[in-house]
């Protein structure tokens, strides 16, 4: 018979309905990457908010496949409700396949439309990652003239980077400058591809920012 405290939220309603399925557009680790430190989070990046209550072990799943058992471990959820991590406790185990099951199996979005993607699998490494990865090379590199100005700038990193951290790294001139991002070779080459033609005779700078 004990009430509940009072308390309230605050929301603010969009301009249309959302009739669309939530989708994962990235993951990390990504699929079939091989040598992923133990201490690795596994994330899911998603293009519509997702309903909290609806994560689960069941609704989200990382499976070792040698005992094709689950881990147990901890779920965490951005602010925007975009990103979700899992965190496995204790470590999964070293050298070991592992698969990854989310995809219509139960999280919804805030109108309960099920989650879509693609499930993936992963190889663990022997050891930890306790090292931040380094940048090896910048093309364009720095100081150089008379670039062309339909150039893509490429960053060459030591080891794989989380494809859900390369929105900060950006190209400005006079201004800042649109591009695409896209990784490659295992995650270890981030090319950034200007939306139009760069102008002609302007000095650029590459922010390599929030990469991990």
């Amino acid at each position: 018979g004990q009430p509940v405290p009072a308390a309230s939220v605050e929301f603010t309603s969009g301009a249309e309905p959302d009739t669309r399925a939530p989708k994962v557009v990235a993951t990390n680790p990504f699929s079939g990457a091989a040598a992923v430190p133990v201490n690795s989070t596994v994330t899911l990046e998603i293009d519509d908010a997702i309903d909290p209550t609806t994560i689960n072990g069941s609704t989200f799943l990382v499976r070792e496949n040698v005992t094709n058992q689950g881990l147990a471990g901890e779920y965490s959820l951005s602010a925007d409700a975009r990103q979700l991590e899992f965190m496995a406790d204790p470590p999964p185990a070293v050298g070991t396949s592992h698969s990854v099951f989310f995809s219509h199996r139960g999280m919804e979005d805030l109108v309960g439309q099920r989650l879509t993607g693609s499930d993936f699998s992963f190889t663990t490494s022997s050891q930890q990652d306790l090292l931040a990865p380094q940048v090896l090379g910048v093309s364009p590199s720095n100081g150089l003239t008379g670039v062309a100005i339909n150039v893509r700038v490429v960053i060459d990193f030591n080891e794989p980077v989380q494809s859900l951290s390369i929105g900060q790294v950006s190209l400005a001139g006079t201004g800042p400058i649109p591009v695409s991002r896209g990784l490659s070779r295992s995650n270890r080459r981030l090319t950034l591809i200007p939306s139009a033609a760069l102008a002609p005779s302007t000095a650029y700078t590459v922010t390599i920012v929030g990469v991990s």
